[in-house]
Parts: C-alpha cells; structure tokens; sequence
C-alpha cells in the first residue's frame, strides 16, 4: 500500500467514529420522542420505569456546542493525515536517496525552526533533538538524512498551497486541478470540468479553515454549522485523501 493509502484508511477509521456520535445524536432526538409515546409505564418495574424517566429528563446536548466540537475534530483528523502523509513521503525520499535538493533546502530550514524550540518544545510532538542535529550532519553528503518531524513545522499546514509546495519540493507536483479525478469531489462540489473543480475546492477548504479558526479562537458559539453540515466536511476532508493525485 503507498503512504497515502495507508494514512487515508486511518483517517477512514477515525471520521466513521464521528459520523457514529452524529449518526447517534440524531437517533436519539427521534427515539426520546418514540418512547415518550409509546412506553405502557403500566408493565414495567420500579427500575426500569425510573430509568427510562432519568434518560427523558436529560435535555439532548445542544447540536450547535457537539456540532463544532467534532467539527474540529474532523479538520484536526485531517491536519494529522497530511502531517504523517508528508512524514511517509519524507522516510521514503530517504531510503530511495533520491532527494531533490529542494526538499534538502526544505530540511535545513524546518529543522533550524525545531531546534529553535529547544527551551519551549512543542507539545503536539515529541523532538529527538539529538537525532535532528545527527541528520542536519548529513545534508551535504552523499546519504542525506532527512528529519521527518518537519512536517510538524510546516506554517498553516491546512492551507493546502503550502502542502502542494512542500509535495513540489520533494519533486511531486499536485495542482488544484487534478482533484477533479474524483467523482467524490465533483459531485459534493456540483463542478464538472478541472479548472472550474480546482477554484471551488480551494474556496472550500478556505471556508473550512476560517470557520475552524473562529471556533478556536472565539468560542464554540461563533459557528453556525449543523450537524448534517459537519457530516458534509467529514465526507470532504476525506475525498481529498483517497484520490492519489501525483504525476
């Protein structure tokens, strides 16, 4: 299996889990009135009947305050495949030590920005920092290493022109037009032809992003995205990933 395919059947696992939460919260609205109407309170015990009253006079969860939350952890499930995608294509560069010296480029930059972290590490990765200055060691022979946690320091990673340039770096040159390969996408988009797919995807994604953004930066009241629309962007962030789109 290629690197995409592996982290697309991780990401697939993650986004069913959130689309089970969805797929249960709207269950329940309709199953709470169902047995609201048609439970004989006459036929059941002491236990059972107290039950069934605690689960009523629970309120539902409030759909905009779980909408976003999983909204957010639907970009953050995207966010971890492209980082671990770009990891992959990294550790493959390596072992075929065919490294462009673009992406050579890339490393020396990234791995400065790591290492400049050393007192204030990140904590949404962990940093060998002995092993990164190893590698750094090896840029100019003739077996470069290359430091794979890079990826993490790439800026605003969820703007995808700065992944396609990354890719283009490491010699794989994706453009926005190509995603319009997958059915997927053109029929969420309603788009037929490539450039026509390619401008409304980047507008998407874009819209994905700045909605993700007022949520974490302005509370979980500042989004007006539905349950069903949450179910939209998992299925989105998703066509983007099992297309293998390389040329």
């Amino acid at each position: 299996m290629s690197p995409i395919q592996i982290h697309s059947k991780t990401l697939a696992a993650f986004y069913d889990e959130l689309k089970l939460i969805i797929d249960n919260l709207e269950l329940s609205s309709r199953v709470r009135a169902i047995i609201n109407e048609t439970t004989r309170w006459e036929t059941l015990q002491h236990e059972q009947r107290n039950s069934i009253n605690e689960f009523l006079k629970i309120e539902a969860a409030p759909n905009r305050t779980v909408s976003n939350s999983l909204f957010m952890s639907s970009v953050s499930g995207f966010e971890n495949f492209l980082r671990n995608l770009l990891s992959s294509v990294l550790r493959e560069m390596e072992s075929s030590n065919n490294i462009p010296e673009a992406i050579r480029n890339r490393n020396l930059q990234l791995s400065g920005v790591a290492l400049s972290q050393l007192y204030s590490p990140p904590s949404h990765v962990k940093l060998d920092y002995q092993r990164i200055t190893q590698k750094l060691g090896t840029c100019y022979s003739k077996e470069v290493k290359l430091n794979e946690e890079i990826s993490f320091f790439i800026k605003s990673i969820l703007e995808l022109d700065n992944v396609l340039a990354f890719l283009k770096d490491c010699g794989i040159k994706i453009d926005w037009d190509d995603f319009s390969s997958s059915e997927d996408i053109k029929e969420f988009l309603g788009t037929t032809n490539p450039r026509e797919t390619g401008k409304a995807l980047k507008k998407q994604v874009k819209e994905y992003v700045e909605s993700r953004n007022r949520i974490a930066h302005t509370g979980l009241n500042s989004s007006d995205l539905a349950l069903n629309e949450v179910y939209g962007a998992i299925n989105f962030f998703f066509y983007c990933t099992i297309s293998d789109q390389s040329k």
